[in-house]
């Protein structure tokens, strides 16, 4: 008996120093998390990061092992009187729970310093969140002081996608039939042309003959001329194909070269006036947006002539050069020179006499293209009247050699007069158009 009782009385003994270790184990993990929580409030000033990181302290007061201490006086009751006994399972279960409860916040406070000592290892990466936050402040801060701005920006923002939408819906109704405005087109410039000997089919776009399809046949039925119109009419009809919005007609810019090649001189001037009714047809006015070129003096003549186009060139020896207000018809330099020694701004030439015939005979073929120059100025009182005009013609006009000079300069300049006269009364605007 004595010897079972020491070694009960031992292992009471060895209870209550293990129960003792427990309590002086969790009081020295407190006060280690309390400075450990120190350490972290003091790394605030250098880790902004770490400001909300705190670690949970157990309350070590006298009440705090009221547990431990209780089974601690058991124990030590027993070893007083070991026939004693107690009902301690409720207190173990208490001290259990709170071992638990200690090793639980004792894993959730290593996690903790776990993190707060690689922040400190990382500080270009707490450096980096700085930065991100003195942002996110600023921009919050910025955004605050800006916010009735940022309203009226989303108000306006809502406007605009009502207004594109608007204009989209506009555009749609804007939009024009392509195919029907080529059809129209070139139906009408091909009638300027042909005045109903051709014309198109508005389905099937084939060339009709007085009306009559004529399928296949139509590269035998037209010349090479009127091919060159037709292909002409559909350049200018195909304009549409170009079109999007009815504020594209605006923007048009053509350029166009040599329309009248192998065409036939009477076509020449049906030409030109198409030209014309490009600006007006397409409403490309104010500005002349037309590029033309040409080899043929002739079309080149008329373009000019009639203002067709604003501004005339030439190519010369590798250079181009502007023509401004220069005649370009051998009868218009004759006719300017036989105005300006009849106003005596030029003194009368070798060639004055041949300017005169030219002039005349111009004239007469306008008028009356079988009738000869002499029977031509004898009808005509105005040049009859002066002895000199057909002799002038006749004489000066042809090679024949001179000793001395056959008409004073006096006689020439009285017939240049007499043939202004005569076409101020027939053709005023020749002379108006020289002036």
């Amino acid at each position: 008996m004595a010897d079972k009782q020491a070694e009960v009385l031992q292992k009471i003994d060895s209870n209550i120093k293990a129960v003792e270790n427990i309590i002086a184990s969790i009081e020295n993990y407190a006060r280690e998390t309390k400075n450990a929580d120190l350490d972290i409030r003091n790394l605030e000033r250098y880790f902004p990061s770490l400001e909300k990181t705190t670690l949970a302290i157990p309350n070590y007061d006298k009440n705090f092992f009221d547990c431990f201490n209780v089974l601690v006086s058991y124990l030590k009751q027993k070893s007083d009187n070991i026939v004693d006994t107690f009902i301690v399972g409720p207190v173990i279960e208490e001290c259990k729970s709170f071992i638990l409860e200690i090793s639980s916040q004792q894993k959730e406070n290593t996690e903790i310093i776990n993190k707060v000592n690689k922040i400190k290892r990382d500080v270009n990466g707490e450096r980096l969140s700085l930065r991100r936050n003195l942002c996110k402040a600023q921009y919050l801060k910025l955004y605050h002081s800006l916010s009735s701005f940022f309203n009226d920006l989303e108000n306006m923002k809502s406007d605009l996608n009502l207004l594109q939408e608007s204009i989209i819906e506009k555009e749609q109704q804007a939009r024009i039939s392509k195919k029907g405005k080529v059809f129209e087109t070139l139906e009408y410039f091909l009638d300027k042309f042909f005045a109903g000997k051709y014309s198109i089919d508005k389905e099937t776009f084939q060339i009709n003959f007085w009306g009559n399809n004529v399928g296949n046949r139509v590269s035998k039925i037209l010349s090479d001329g009127e091919k060159s119109i037709v292909a002409f009419c559909y350049y200018l009809a195909s304009t549409h194909l170009f079109i999007n919005r009815v504020t594209d007609y605006s923007k048009l810019f053509f350029i166009i070269d040599d329309p009248i090649s192998s065409m036939d001189f009477h076509f020449v001037y049906a030409v030109a006036q198409s030209l014309r009714d490009i600006k007006a047809y397409f409403g490309i006015t104010p500005y002349c947006r037309i590029w033309l070129f040409t080899h043929n003096l002739e079309f080149f003549s008329i373009i000019v002539r009639n203002h067709i186009i604003d501004q005339a060139y030439v190519m010369r020896h590798g250079k181009i050069e502007p023509i401004e207000h220069q005649l370009l018809m051998p009868y218009e330099n004759h006719l300017k020179d036989i105005v300006n020694i009849a106003s005596g701004a030029q003194e009368p030439s070798h060639t004055t006499g041949n300017s005169i015939r030219h002039v005349i005979e111009t004239v007469c073929r306008f008028e009356y293209p079988n009738k000869s120059l002499e029977n031509y100025i004898k009808e005509h009182e105005e040049l009859a009247n002066n002895y000199y005009i057909y002799t002038l013609c006749q004489d000066l006009s042809h090679g024949n050699i001179r000793t001395q000079p056959s008409f004073s300069p006096y006689i020439i300049i009285a017939a240049c007069k007499v043939v202004v006269e005569f076409m101020k009364l027939r053709y005023k605007g020749q002379i108006d158009a020289i002036k």
